[in-house]
């Protein structure tokens, strides 16, 4: 039986934030969503700020992900 080598310290923080980054995505999925069950206008303009913060987020860890590979 194989039993998985241990990560490196910077492995496991690449590994970390890439599970980070696809919860992100998940989370924007489920605000597109919401956005389509309800026809409050004040609730759709909070759900589509918050998909925004959610976007800016993910283009910051693409940016980490980017520079800690190389």
């Amino acid at each position: 039986m194989n039993t998985p080598l241990p990560l490196s310290p910077a492995a496991r923080k690449i590994k970390d934030l890439q599970e980070q980054h696809e919860y992100l995505l998940l989370l924007r999925e489920h605000h597109l969503l919401w956005i389509k069950q309800t026809h409050d206008h004040e609730i759709i303009r909070m759900h589509h700020d918050i998909i925004n913060l959610i976007k800016q987020l993910e283009d910051q860890y693409g940016t980490l992900l980017d520079a800690l590979r190389t």
